[in-house]
């Protein structure tokens, strides 16, 4: 406790430097590390708290104020628009681009400006950039009649890129050749996992009723579930599981003495079984993540997948608990390796925890500016952690790191919970092959996947390759996330930017 607190101490005026967001962090990630009984002996708690709030609202106006500079760039760009009017058009885009991608979202006049860069090009284009600009609408026009749709869009999209960016702007259809290009990336998607995710699928059904537990059980029964697909004799597994948790449960509502996941893993079966988990014993196993001690005991995998559990439903936090959102975020949060990623221990990034991580965040990512910068770090240590052949890697019993079909799953879940496309994201496509193939080359003909490329069918290896390829077909289908199960079930609960707030 000492020892934090001098970490604390060593925070001193709080700044918008990457130095200081390093004090912080490291003195949060030591508080974190301590036993609940050490964390009660910390003095200076409330100065940590004071310095993160403090941080991230110097950071919230850094990129307000960015924004606001090229927002008014755009406000002294006249209108109407004349050819006097190139040089504030210019100065105003080159400093949009020089944005980040959260300071850009900040910006109000987009729209704006892009409309004046379209009118500046209509005003000074000579008669051979319109000539050439028709030419590709043209092009794109005949998109909807084409008999070989993909060698149509590789033609119309060459023909777009060799435009000069003046012609560019002249082609007032280019809306449609990227939307027939993202619909084309999915069923081209769709088409390379399905035979996969098909025969998975049938085989986890032929497997009969899930048992209560955790291979075999709970995530079998979501994966199935929040796939479409039928989970057979789910109503034997609902009663057993109720049975189960009559007979584990203690009084306050925790189905293991320290391992919250337990209670995680079925409020997330159940919820994806369309069970209302504010009624299943009276909502017992929700109150049995209140405590954030509790929930933390477990380490990183406690408060991931709380969160999880709680947003799946939007379940309502119970008045008084300790471990709301906002605290479970802040957990998360703060638990965050230098390197940029998570672990289950040490300051070494795991490619698992850090999927898990992502997964918890993702809803978040919007709505709290700590999240999204967590994130980005995140992601660009996920890109440097794989592998060649697009496959992520774990520490196994022996030296070095192990290639396993878990690992891809994660961050594969992950990557869908944010929206990006594991198979084309230039971020997770290496010359081997992208995350998506990675992940394919672990399945087994009819059905299942190996925990290692040499290995036999594996429970555990099948059960998160499939709900890895739910998640994924869900993204490319514009579906609610794995873990949102808001589409079935949505209790009100706290709203997301509570972790913002709070």
């Amino acid at each position: 406790a000492e020892k934090v607190d001098a970490l604390i101490e060593k925070i001193g005026a709080v700044t918008y430097t990457q130095d200081c967001r390093d004090r912080i962090y490291g003195a949060r990630r030591a508080y974190n590390a301590l036993t609940p009984d050490q964390k009660k002996k910390v003095t200076k708690l409330e100065t940590l708290e004071s310095a993160e709030k403090t941080y991230e609202n110097l950071r919230q106006e850094a990129l307000k104020a960015a924004a606001e500079r090229v927002d008014a760039l755009i406000q002294a760009i006249a209108s109407p628009v004349t050819e006097e009017s190139k040089a504030a058009i210019e100065a105003a885009w080159q400093a949009y681009q020089a944005l980040t991608e959260a300071e850009q979202r900040l910006v109000t006049k987009l729209e704006t400006l892009q409309k004046a860069r379209r009118d500046y090009a209509k005003l000074v284009a000579t008669a051979q950039d319109k000539q050439k600009a028709l030419a590709v609408m043209e092009l794109i026009d005949r998109l909807a009649f084409a008999e070989d749709l993909k060698a149509a869009l590789t033609e119309a999209r060459a023909a777009y890129d060799a435009l000069t960016e003046l012609q560019k702007l002249l082609v007032d259809n280019i809306d449609v050749l990227e939307q027939t290009e993202k619909t084309q990336k999915i069923q081209s998607s769709l088409s390379k996992v399905s035979e996969v995710y098909k025969s998975t699928g049938d085989y986890m059904e032929k497997l009969g009723t899930p048992a209560v537990g955790s291979i075999g059980g709970e995530w079998m029964v979501l994966g199935l579930a929040r796939s479409g697909r039928r989970v057979p004799g789910a109503e034997d597994y609902y009663q057993a599981a109720l049975k189960y948790i009559e007979g584990a449960m203690d009084q306050n509502g925790r189905l293991h003495k320290a391992k919250s996941t337990d209670n995680s893993r079925m409020i997330l079966a159940l919820t994806a079984l369309g069970k209302d988990m504010t009624q299943v014993e009276k909502g017992k196993l929700l109150e049995g993540l209140g405590d954030l001690d509790f929930v933390c005991y477990q380490g990183n995998n406690g408060p991931i997948w709380a969160l999880l559990a709680l947003d799946s439903g939007n379940y309502p936090v119970a008045q008084g608990a300790t471990a709301s959102r906002a605290a479970l975020v802040d957990t998360i949060l703060s638990s965050q390796t230098s390197d940029g990623g998570w672990a289950v221990s040490g300051d070494r990034a795991d490619s698992d925890m850090t999927g898990m991580a992502l997964q918890a965040l993702a809803p978040y990512v919007e709505s709290d500016g700590r999240v999204a910068q967590a994130v980005d770090m995140a992601l660009t240590r996920l890109s440097q952690m794989q592998n060649a052949d697009g496959s992520f890697s774990t520490y196994g019993s022996g030296a070095g790191l192990t290639p396993t079909s878990e690992s891809i799953a994660q961050v594969v879940t992950a990557l869908s919970a944010l929206g990006i496309d594991g198979d084309s994201d230039a971020r997770f496509v290496k010359p081997g092959g992208s995350a998506i193939d990675a992940l394919l080359a672990f399945a087994l003909p009819g059905g299942g996947f190996r925990h290692v490329l040499e290995g036999e069918r594996d429970g555990m290896a099948t059960e998160q390759g499939y709900y890895a390829l739910t998640a994924y077909f869900r993204f490319l289908e514009g579906k609610t996330s794995l873990y949102d199960m808001t589409d079935i079930l949505d209790k009100g609960g706290d709203p997301k930017v509570e972790a913002k707030t709070n």
